[in-house]
């Protein structure tokens, strides 16, 4: 039976590429492999900031999953925060749909099949022509992406992960761009090389050129002279419009899924050599490509809404309250309207607070977890301001991102082995998924052991720790904390299984007299018969089961929620 892994819980109506706008759809398909050898992913601490700086962000990217058989979580945190890491510069009210399959039986990493659409005698990617041209009508989604299972892939970031060569998230970040718009349609088949869209160009191909000033569109009914161009032999071929110009990577001999799809730019997400140590963003070049297709990633408004104690990335704390106006201040509104927007945990969004004064002041975020959270365990809202000025409407936007205290959002026992050195031990593969750090501390903790084995991971979003000489004789479980500037956020695994309440163990052999719950001070609680009638708060407690002789059977720390 399959099963559906939503992102963002947004209902995706799918359609056939093809009948929904006659003859004027047409697809791209790619199958492509990947190869990171050369290429470190890290983290630095202000990629966030760089990414919000673009002050474009807020649109949505919404992901339907799609698997037969159980998929890695590290490898859906992988999709999740690629998407994410684009979600802050897709501009705000721009959707892009993604249809994402996990299959077996594919030739390559990753098949890519991308809707384009004819406009103005170019061929548009849907995403764009839908949210930038209004150039379609009904719903679609924006591609489809299938992953090869069997390929050895990995989140791949950080220092951990680096030199790998089958990184998901840098993988998916390039798949991303491809559905915008970035790369060129020109395919080889049967030894012929047209463009992909029945010798129509695409708008990237329209902007690509060569060191002598030729067109590639130039060539449209030129087979050898579209070979020669292609693949370098009649100059340095370059993606140029209004000043962007960035050189493509075009091999002697023509490859469909490399030959003008890739920059010479080392910095880039879309060089194809990918030889640097990359932070967890989108580069200008790209953004910049991908704005003379028609996108807009920057905002270039002279007249924006401020806060004093707001930066321009709009990256501010959920906890305190914040108070906003119009920069230039001798406009003259005859009327105003202020509202504060924030996404729902369901994937609607709903109007916190709204004004119609001079000064708009945002109060502090109660009840965080009714929210939407991005990839860094944030809350991203939109400010936005209508006002009349002599008899026209001014409307301006202010992305805002409400900072938050971690979070520990999951954690799992992956697999276990008997220790080689000592078959009363025992090793443990664990997974966490977390956000609002970069890094994580954990210990292991033993019933009857005074020692504390300390771990540490500084894989961001999901980490896997390899905890080892665990006693297989006595309860233990893994305290896990991660820890921003806001607070902490604590979380304890009961190993080698997760216990996310408060039960007794169906698989002790005798018979229960009572239990007693501590709390992590040494207080007893409360002496309990059953549980299942007990009212305890929300909290970590210690647990201790009885038998009928008065003997503690069981120690373990447990977790009300």
């Amino acid at each position: 039976m399959n099963r559906n892994y939503l992102f963002s819980l947004i209902t995706l109506f799918s359609f056939p590429f093809s009948g929904i706008l006659g003859q004027t759809t047409f697809e791209m398909s790619e199958d492509i492999n990947f190869d990171f050898s050369n290429t470190k992913l890290e983290i630095s601490d202000n990629s966030k900031s760089l990414r919000a700086a673009k002050r474009s962000g807020g649109g949505k990217i919404i992901l339907n999953c799609t698997y037969n058989d159980p998929v890695p979580e590290e490898l859906l945190t992988s999709l999740e925060v690629a998407a994410g890491v684009w979600s802050d510069y897709i501009p705000y009210g721009d959707t892009l749909r993604i249809n994402v399959f996990f299959e077996d039986n594919l030739d390559s990493d990753i098949r890519l099949n991308i809707p384009y659409q004819l406009y103005n005698g170019l061929a548009y990617p849907m995403s764009l022509s839908r949210n930038r041209l209004q150039n379609t009508s009904g719903n679609t989604c924006d591609a489809e992406i299938y992953i090869n299972k069997s390929s050895e892939w990995s989140i791949g970031i950080g220092e951990e992960n680096s030199n790998t060569p089958k990184n998901l998230t840098l993988a998916f970040m390039q798949c991303i761009s491809r559905c915008l718009g970035f790369g060129s349609s020109v395919k080889e088949n049967d030894n012929k090389i047209a463009f992909g869209f029945d010798n129509i160009p695409s708008v990237f191909d329209n902007c690509i050129v060569n060191e002598k000033g030729n067109r590639l569109a130039d060539y449209i009914n030129d087979e050898n002279g579209l070979k020669s161009f292609s693949t370098g032999e009649a100059g340095s071929v370059y993606f140029f419009s209004n000043g962007i110009k960035a050189g493509l990577y075009t091999p002697s001999v023509f490859n469909n899924n490399i030959s003008l799809r890739y920059t010479h730019n080392e910095k880039s997400l879309m060089d194809y050599y990918s030889n640097v140590n990359m932070d967890l963003t989108v580069d200008d070049l790209t953004l910049n490509i991908l704005n003379e297709l028609g996108w807009e990633f920057f905002n270039q408004s002279q007249m924006k809404i401020v806060s004093d104690d707001m930066d321009t990335t709009g990256i501010t704390s959920a906890y305190t309250s914040h108070n906003f106006y119009i920069s230039q201040n001798n406009r003259n509104f005859t009327s105003r309207k202020w509202q504060l927007v924030l996404p729902l945990a369901d994937g609607s969004s709903t109007t916190v607070c709204s004004s119609e004064d001079i000064l708009f002041t945002v109060p502090a975020i109660s009840q965080p977890e009714l929210y939407e959270h991005t990839i860094e365990g944030d809350i991203r809202g939109m400010i936005i301001f209508e006002g009349i000025e002599n008899t026209e409407t001014v409307t301006l936007t202010c992305p805002i991102i409400f900072e938050l205290k971690p979070r520990v959002i999951s954690a799992k026992v992956i697999s276990t082995n008997t220790n080689p050195g000592n078959p009363n031990y025992y090793d443990a593969l664990v997974g966490i998924k977390y956000e609002g750090s970069h890094d994580i501390h954990a210990s292991v903790e033993e019933e009857n052991s005074p020692y504390l084995e300390t771990y540490y991971s500084s894989t961001p979003y999901y980490a896997k720790m390899q905890l080892t000489n665990i006693s297989s004789m006595d309860n233990a479980w893994l305290n896990i904390t991660v820890r921003n500037e806001y607070g902490s956020d604590d979380y304890i695994l009961e190993l080698p299984g997760n216990t996310s309440g408060i039960e007794t163990d169906a698989r002790m052999e005798y018979e229960i007299s009572h239990i007693e719950i501590y709390d992590l001070q040494g207080r007893l609680v409360g002496i309990y018969n059953n549980l299942s009638d007990a009212t305890i708060p929300e909290g970590i407690y210690l647990m201790k089961v009885y038998d009928r002789e008065n003997i503690c059977r069981k120690v373990s720390k447990v977790c009300v929620d």
